[in-house]
């Protein structure tokens, strides 16, 4: 049985303005592709790493026409959607919590908005951004997999310029302008979706959806060696199905300030101070019980970061990098409040829960240094060294080596009663062959203190943030890359092969059954979060294999990645080797561009992934009362069917020759164009006789849910 739970409106229609590009940016990037630099990635001593210019995630089509950065992202070598429609993402194996999202130095925790279908960043504010692949610089650290560095636009100093869409579903603003002219600018946007407006006539179960964001930056000269901004960003989703009493709210709120000062053009300092907050919340009301989770994350920092460039000559030249990083860490690991309406437990009819609230301070002092050596060799060093200290009021649940509840340590309000230390050192080396080849390779150890406790691959953001502690050690991989660049024809030929190995340990996972609630509702005494985790260790493997054409009426990439990525966790899987949840050995994504007009464009990419590991029941149990249980196969020893699918889109343009100020153009797209109906979960049921009779079988029968079909979508672009 299938079925299909888009309930959306299956076609958008996109108005968008977009002003004349600026001259005068402080920070002047060249556009760039989607992968590499051209000669710039065989010169480069980075292994693994991509950079994103607005107009390469704008040239992907993605889901209801929208340009979406992180949806860009997983059509990158090594990086794979968690899930249809979902924001996450893998990166060489590791889970959605192991990649550090930043925006302008703040971290996003959870990037996802309407449940995974877009993600928080608005392209029309975005400037760059970097994803770090394993080769993480020293300036960042937290996070085991990946790091994705976002920055926002400086508003214009000069002209005022007006951009945004206006669609069925969704609508977005920009403007941008000088406040003071030449010394002082803005920049905001603002995107907000109205599915609830549309839904009650595909759809009579009361469901809402919608979302909203904005984004802010200004940005002040002072004199001609000072500048300081202020972004900001805040957004909201509100998910509720009415006549089922099931509701879920969340958002993400970020501020940042830095100042940047220019002691010369090869010596420059950065100033910022940071907050972050993410909060969720998630309720259902029904005839027996009523239930309200509410939690969230905050977070306050500062960061310290200067660059020093030495040398000129071809020969010699050092790039140094150092600095600070302190954040203050709140985890509110959930209030709960639970109703029983038909048979309380111990009587009483109110309960309210808390998973407790948990805080940390984490330090950080770096430094690193990109030198050229000669005219074939670069190297580049560094190292990080970060603590992370456990701060009172806390009660910290002991266990045994067999996860039996020992004791309960208290320690005061503002106590520091544990820090663990870690080092994180990072060293890469490349050899120039000439200037069309050359082979680079890198080891980096990365150390994550928190960790994501997430019952759900598909958006749901019910995540329980939660920090090391005496109990539970930071997460710690340790990052070998090696990669190989050839480019032919003068650049208009691009080709690598990148392979890494990833080493873990401290891998946490959830046992089988686990109560992530502070109670059970039959009244037995609950373990707490940390006495439901089980810990052991994992290792990701692959190779990378890409070609691109940079030029011509047809150009594009092919890019082919085989990996694996395994776990082995006590009391998992009777301790024995498992496919972690985000393996996926084979993944093949096809980019095509065509431009045989000036006037026409045609757009088309396809996409592979093996299908999700998954434990399907190998067998079940009937009781005498006809009750079934299943029986379940090893963890993770089944996979789902493969998943792929073929986006296109056409281009109308204005005569490019037109020496008119108005130009415009039109896009048609079809997202999933041949309809392919990729399973988003399967569900085992076993479905009782209607009559009663217990003595005949139960019927048992597979359930796909699948979210889209083919999803067209048609925007008009101009320019004024």
């Amino acid at each position: 049985m299938k079925r299909n739970i888009f309930f959306f409106l299956f076609f958008s229609v996109g108005v968008a303005v977009s002003a004349a590009p600026k001259t005068d940016s402080v920070r002047v990037l060249d556009a760039v592709s989607v992968q590499g630099f051209g000669r710039s990635m065989i010169d480069r001593n980075t292994v693994g790493t991509v950079y994103l210019s607005e107009e390469a995630i704008k040239k992907i089509p993605t889901l209801l026409g929208e340009a979406d950065l992180m949806k860009a992202m997983t059509f990158l070598p090594g990086v794979i959607m968690t899930s249809e429609g979902s924001s996450g993402f893998s990166v060489r194996g590791g889970s959605p919590d192991q990649n550090g999202i930043y925006l302008d130095n703040a971290l996003i925790y959870n990037p996802s908005h309407a449940v995974g279908f877009f993600s928080v960043f608005n392209n029309d504010i975005i400037s760059d951004a970097t994803l770090y692949k394993g080769d993480i610089p020293v300036s960042f650290g937290g996070q085991l997999s990946s790091v994705v560095d976002v920055r926002q636009k400086e508003g214009d100093m000069k002209k005022y310029h007006l951009q945004g869409g206006i669609g069925i579903l969704l609508s977005r603003l920009m403007v941008e302008g000088p406040v003071w002219k030449d010394h002082t600018s803005f920049i905001i946007s603002g995107r907000r979706t109205y599915f609830d407006l549309f839904l009650p006539l595909v759809n009579n179960n009361d469901v809402k959806l919608h979302f909203y964001d904005i984004n802010l930056k200004l940005a002040q000269k002072i004199g001609k060696k000072d500048k300081i901004t202020l972004s900001g960003y805040m957004g909201e989703d509100v998910f509720g199905i009415g006549n089922r009493g099931v509701r879920m709210n969340y958002g993400n709120k970020v501020l940042s300030l830095v100042h940047s000062h220019y002691f010369s053009p090869e010596f420059a300092l950065n100033t910022s101070v940071y907050a972050t907050d993410y909060n969720y919340e998630l309720g259902t009301e029904s005839a027996a019980f009523g239930f309200d989770w509410t939690a969230g994350m905050t977070d306050f920092g500062a960061k310290i970061d200067g660059a020093l460039h030495i040398g000129d000559t071809s020969a010699f030249q050092h790039n140094i990098s150092f600095g600070y990083r302190s954040t203050f860490h709140r985890y509110r690991a959930g209030n709960i409040n639970v109703r029983f309406k038909d048979v309380p437990i111990d009587g009483i009819e109110n309960r309210t829960f808390s998973q407790g609230t948990f805080k940390a301070w984490e330090n950080s002092i770096f430094a690193g240094n990109d030198q050229k050596i000669g005219e074939h060799i670069l190297v580049k060093y560094g190292i990080r060294l970060s603590t992370f200290t456990n701060i009172g009021q806390d009660s910290v649940n002991m266990y045994d080596e067999n996860y039996e509840h020992t004791s309960i340590k208290a320690y005061g309000k503002g106590e520091m009663f544990h820090t663990y230390f870690g080092w994180e050192p990072r060293i890469g080396v490349a050899y120039l062959f000439n200037k069309s080849m050359s082979i680079k390779a890198n080891y980096s150890r990365t150390t994550q203190y928190s960790q994501l406790a997430q019952n759900s691959t598909s958006g749901n953001p019910l995540d329980v943030w939660f920090p090391a502690n005496p109990y539970i050690k930071p997460q710690v991989a340790n990052n070998f890359a090696l990669g190989f660049f050839k480019n032919f024809l003068n650049d208009e030929w691009e080709t690598s092969v990148e392979g890494f190995y990833r080493a873990l340990t401290n891998v946490i996972d959830f046992k089988d059954h686990s109560n992530l609630l502070p109670f059970s509702i039959d009244g037995s005494p609950a373990t707490g979060l940390y006495g439901e985790i089980r810990k052991g260790q994992g290792y990701a493997y692959g190779v990378e294999v890409m070609v691109k054409r940079n030029k011509g009426i047809v150009n594009g990439s092919v890019s082919y990645t085989f990996s694996r990525s395994m776990r082995k966790i006590d009391e998992v899987n009777d301790n024995k080797w498992y496919p972690a949840p985000y393996d996926r050995p084979h993944a093949i994504n096809i980019m095509l561009n065509i431009k045989p007009h000036l006037r026409h464009g045609f757009v088309f990419n396809w996409v592979f992934y093996s299908g999700l590991p998954v434990t399907y029941p190998g067998g079940k149990a009937v009781l005498l009362d006809g009750f079934v249980i299943p029986v379940y196969s090893d963890r993770n020893s089944q996979r789902m069917p493969a998943y792929h699918r073929l986006d296109v889109a056409y281009t109308l343009y204005s005569n490019p020759k037109s020496k008119k100020r108005f130009k415009w153009d039109l896009a048609i797209g079809v997202y999933n164009a041949y309809a392919r109906k990729n399973p988003w979960t399967i569900n085992f049921i076993d479905q009782r006789p209607e009559d009663g009779d217990i003595s005949k079988p139960a019927k048992s029968y597979a359930e796909m849910i699948y979210l889209f079909s083919a999803i067209p979508s048609i925007t008009f672009n101009f320019k004024w």
